[in-house]
């Protein structure tokens, strides 16, 4: 019986899952992280994750979101996320961010 219960919630966790990644176009590695994401990525993932779920989001343009992200990496560090960054070939930045357990 509680394996069944199992099966079910993790039935129900693969479905919400796969609906956040088709609905926000945002994919998670395996390990829960996003990886090597563009700025304008999150920008368009957060700003639907607002409007639908009846949110304030202030950004109207993704340079106004991207100058906010990078000013604001300390303060997300300091909310227990690591965030790395790479550059593509052309000096497009790619953001790669985890949870600190």
């Amino acid at each position: 019986m509680e394996a069944d219960r199992k099966d079910m919630y993790n039935d129900r966790w693969v479905d919400h899952f796969q609906e956040f990644v088709a609905r926000y176009q945002i994919k998670f590695e395996e390990d829960g992280c996003l990886k090597e994401v563009l700025s304008r990525e999150l920008f368009v993932a957060l700003k639907r994750v607002a409007r639908d779920f009846g949110l304030w989001f202030e950004m109207d343009s993704l340079r106004q979101f991207a100058q906010r992200f990078a000013n604001d990496l300390e303060t997300i560090r300091g909310a227990r996320f690591d965030v790395f960054i790479s550059q593509k070939r052309y000096g497009t930045k790619l953001y790669t961010i985890q949870t600190l357990d």
